[in-house]
């Protein structure tokens, strides 16, 4: 494992490069290697509550170890897994180790870890993440070794978690949304006099352009817009704010 300030030094950079990530997966490469630098071999965050707060695990993105995660599901090991109602009542990030320690009498919880280290996953380091909308989520990183961490390298994985949970769940939103189709401003000010009941050939008038040129633009706008007619197009316009009410 690298040294403290090396793994301070790596998760630094990463952070620059983090700030850069305008896809999931260029978020994904900048936080690996920092991780790797900690031990952490796979990585992922996943939603584990909605904001009802019914229970809805999910994995969102990361680098996972397909092998247990494929297991974890077809074993329904979520139903005793430990990290999921501790992540749920607690905002401190805990290891697998001391969770385990902590539920060792317990035999259905403790088999999760016990299980996870039959495919070469002795340790993990879950940090809760806890949204404003009421739900919750968590940041796992795991490794194929005991995470034995000093106080600082703890500090700067849950950094790197926090960091990356707030910056992936950025990207999936800017992702989700419509794309703003970009207008010309020939084409925002047809339409803004379409929607004050203008004629092509008034439109022309008032902006010193020909009919034809009128009918052009708007027809260009409403292609941009992915609708069917000028009405559609004004109306979708003004919802995407490229045009005044």
């Amino acid at each position: 494992m690298a040294a403290p300030s090396r793994a301070i030094e790596g998760a630094l950079e990463a952070i620059e490069r983090v700030a850069e990530a305008t896809t999931i997966d260029a978020l994904v490469t900048a936080i690996a290697q920092p991780l790797s630098r900690l031990g952490v071999t796979h990585f992922a965050y996943g939603q584990a509550t909605d904001a009802a707060g019914a229970r809805a695990p999910a994995v969102a993105f990361g680098r996972g170890h397909e092998a247990w995660r494929a297991h974890y599901a077809h074993a329904e090991l979520v139903r005793t897994d430990p990290s999921f109602p501790r992540a749920l009542r607690s905002s401190d990030p805990f290891s697998w180790q001391a969770l385990h320690r902590l539920v060792a009498n317990d035999r259905d919880a403790a088999r999760v870890f016990e299980e996870a280290r039959a495919f070469g996953l002795p340790d993990g380091f879950v940090t809760p993440i806890h949204h404003l909308n009421g739900s919750s989520a968590a940041v796992v990183m795991i490794a194929d070794a005991t995470l034995d961490w000093s106080a600082s390298e703890r500090a700067m994985a849950h950094m790197l978690a926090i960091y990356f949970a707030s910056c992936g769940r950025a990207l999936l939103t800017a992702t989700a949304l419509p794309a703003r189709p970009v207008l010309t401003q020939r084409q925002r000010e047809c339409l803004q006099w379409v929607r004050a009941a203008k004629t092509d050939w008034e439109i022309g008038a008032i902006l010193g352009l020909s009919e034809h040129t009128v009918t052009e633009h708007l027809e260009a706008a409403r292609k941009r817009l992915g609708v069917r007619t000028r009405a559609q197009a004004v109306i979708e316009a003004i919802s995407r704010g490229l045009i005044s009410i």
